[in-house]
């Protein structure tokens, strides 16, 4: 799972159905490698997290969490701006709904600037109509009123739905009973709404839930420099990489011939190859990436297929052609998660992590 997000680009992550407990932060923090916000549910249910991406240097703390694993609240600052990052995961039983929606009404009136709100998580509920198919009819229910009555009192905006009014797009997946539903969403400010450039619902790598994703447009006064490059010897099994390599050793060795001191020779001979081996990763991430970007918009156009048309005329081959490009996508996140693990280990290296007796 980390190895999933690390790839995503996002600099907050909001997880939920966590599982986590107090023992287990140790152990999450060392293999994310970047702050980690809890709310512990239990060994077999609830808890919610919020993560930051290792590279960012924003500071962020915890404001307010529930003792149930369901609510927390964070508050962070990016350069002039402040925000207030909630993460939720709502109760599926009825009779636990109402409950949690007046303690998250509660701390969100009492623990954050409400202007500033951006709450993202599993409501367990869909707003509209539009938001389910199959199963039993959709109707409202008291505590979808609760949610829009809290998203009225706040100015809050279904921001997904704001950005695309007629689309049919699910985030959640109940093959066993047919059903499909948006219970995943993101609820912002309206004074945050028009700093959203995008919001989008992604494939994941999580069995029956998708991903939403918000994109929101922050001026950043810093640029990032180029990194270190480290040689990934993952690259010695793709044949298509050694083909180049015996070829030019030969060429890069005459073109030192002239020099007698072995140990500089070498060097000469790693610098050249160091060269051609970056052209060559560089081609075969840009790649990579640009096939990853194909199949997430052939997934999202199959999807939009499988959702907005009627299932008596729709062609059985989507189904086959979407299973075939989400396999495919499988496989390049677990690629990229083989390279993270690879810099993992570089990173934990360099800064003189060692191993100790906690891990065993």
């Amino acid at each position: 799972m980390f190895c999933y997000l690390k790839q995503q680009k996002a600099t907050i992550f909001c997880l939920q159905e966590t599982y986590s407990q107090l023992d287990d932060e140790k152990i999450w923090l060392a293999e994310w490698g970047g702050k980690i916000l809890f709310c512990h549910g239990t060994a077999h249910s609830k808890g919610v997290c919020i993560l930051l991406n290792p590279n960012s240097s924003i500071n962020f703390d915890v404001v307010q969490s529930d003792h149930q694993g369901r609510i927390l609240i964070s508050k962070l600052k990016i350069f002039e701006e402040t925000f207030f990052i909630v993460n939720i995961y709502a109760p599926t039983d009825y009779r636990e709904q109402n409950e949690f929606i007046k303690n998250l009404s509660e701390f969100l009136v009492r623990k954050t600037d409400t202007p500033r709100l951006i709450i993202a998580g599993d409501w367990n509920c869909t707003l509209s109509k539009a938001d389910k198919s199959g199963g039993v009819v959709w109707k409202s229910t008291n505590y979808r009123d609760a949610v829009s009555n809290l998203m009225n009192e706040l100015n809050l905006i279904d921001i997904y739905r704001k950005l695309h009014p007629n689309t049919k797009s699910f985030t959640y997946e109940s093959k066993t009973i047919n059903l499909k539903s948006r219970i995943d969403f993101i609820l912002v400010s309206r004074s945050i709404s028009i700093e959203v450039q995008t919001a989008e619902i992604r494939m994941s790598i999580a069995p029956d839930h998708k991903a939403t994703f918000l994109k929101i447009n922050i001026r950043n006064e810093f640029n990032r420099g180029p990194g270190t490059w480290k040689f990934n010897n993952s690259l010695l099994e793709d044949d298509d990489f050694k083909e180049p390599i015996v070829f030019f050793y030969p060429q890069i060795h005459e073109k030192y011939v002239y020099v007698k001191d072995k140990q500089l020779l070498w060097e000469l001979i790693k610098m050249e190859l160091r060269m051609k081996i970056i052209k060559y990763s560089k081609e075969k991430r840009l790649e990579l990436r640009k096939r990853e970007s194909t199949l997430q918009k052939e997934l999202q156009d199959l999807d939009y297929k499988i959702c907005n048309t009627d299932f008596e005329i729709l062609d059985r081959n989507i189904f086959v052609e979407y299973e075939a490009a989400k396999e495919e996508l499988k496989k390049i996140y677990e690629q990229k998660g083989k390279e993270a693990i690879f810099r993992s280990k570089v990173k934990w290296l360099e800064q003189g992590e060692k191993p100790t007796k906690y891990f065993f």
